[in-house]
């Protein structure tokens, strides 16, 4: 008799798990990270910044609709007067702009105007899309990332002292030559890391 109910019991939660609107498989389950939200604060007006971290499989589509969960979830969590959801591959990548773009909800659709509504007002809120649909089948590498990151990086710090057309090309060099030596690959594979980077 308990060995039945034992058998019984296995047989349902097994069907629950195939069946279950969470399941994996399931077309609306939404995978994504939350990996750092920035506070910009100028005056009274809160603007604020999600950085995410999708997945391979993910459409442009799906991350409009993880972009609304993030609206939703920053109403209850960060009231706000402009919020943006931006997403990457890698969190190797933050702080390097978005790979695929981003989505900005503020007042009559302007960044600018977060400073004309009150904080939690979001009677005149509207989503602009600056998302673009991701090619999986061209995707970087974990140790392309970190690459285009690191030579970001590197490019940026020389860059602030650079005041000269002449002195911008040489950080370019300069940058290129260290990260080349470092990870061990040639100008031509860099350059397709930052073309990989862009579609």
């Amino acid at each position: 008799m308990f060995k039945s109910t034992k058998i019984i019991l296995f047989i349902f939660i097994i069907l629950i798990l195939i069946f279950s609107p969470t399941n994996i498989y399931s077309k609306d389950n939404l995978q994504y990270t939350i990996m750092r939200i920035d506070n910009s604060l100028q005056g009274k007006a809160r603007r604020f910044t999600y950085h995410l971290v999708i997945y391979p499989g993910t459409t442009k589509k799906d991350m409009e609709q993880i972009s609304l969960r993030i609206l939703e979830f920053a109403k209850k969590e960060n009231p706000f007067n402009a919020l943006a959801v931006g997403f990457n591959d890698y969190s190797v990548l933050l702080g390097h702009g978005f790979r695929f773009g981003r989505v900005e909800f503020a007042p009559n659709g302007k960044w600018s105007d977060a400073a004309t509504v009150k904080t939690g007002d979001y009677s005149s809120l509207k989503m602009v899309n600056y998302l673009r649909e991701p090619d999986w089948d061209n995707a970087l590498t974990k140790k392309e990332a970190i690459i285009y990151a690191k030579h970001n990086k590197l490019l940026d710090s020389l860059l602030k002292k650079a005041y000269t057309h002449e002195d911008i090309e040489k950080a370019e060099k300069e940058a290129a030559k260290s990260i080349t030596k470092k990870y061990k690959i040639t100008q031509e594979e860099l350059n397709n890391i930052y073309l990989k980077y862009r579609k």
